[in-house]
């Protein structure tokens, strides 16, 4: 979820538009350069969701997807470098959600995952891109 060009060129996405979020709706949002591996993310009850907002849920896949809010109603999302939306995150149910993304440190989880990179394919390995 890393945006190496800014959140301008993830926002140039038609998907958006079809939303009616516009590139100047996401100057408030919190996380505008993602999240990167490494990251510790701070989690808060999903109070007052609003559009931008990152939330983590649980899509019925071997780990919760966290993604960002693009409609309330239904509840929608979509990764900020997806081309697409996933079928998981087009009508999530508020019985889903774990949390919602409120803060980071950046990079201070590499000491827990520097121990388990090691175990994971080669290929695997390494930041998100």
């Amino acid at each position: 979820m890393h945006h190496s060009d800014g959140l301008g060129q993830v926002l140039a996405n038609p998907i958006y538009n079809e939303y009616g979020i516009q590139p100047e709706d996401a100057e408030n949002w919190r996380f505008k350069n993602g999240l990167s591996k490494g990251d510790i993310i701070f989690v808060v009850a999903p109070e007052n969701l609003k559009i931008g907002d990152i939330i983590i849920f649980n899509g019925n896949e071997k780990y919760p997807i966290i993604h960002r809010v693009i409609s309330l109603f239904p509840i929608k999302t979509k990764g900020d470098h997806n081309s697409a939306l996933l079928p998981v995150e087009t009508n999530i149910q508020e019985s889903q959600i774990i949390g919602k993304a409120v803060f980071r440190i950046p990079l201070l989880g590499w000491a827990k995952l520097i121990f388990f990179e090691i175990f994971k394919n080669p290929s695997d390995r390494g930041l998100c891109v």
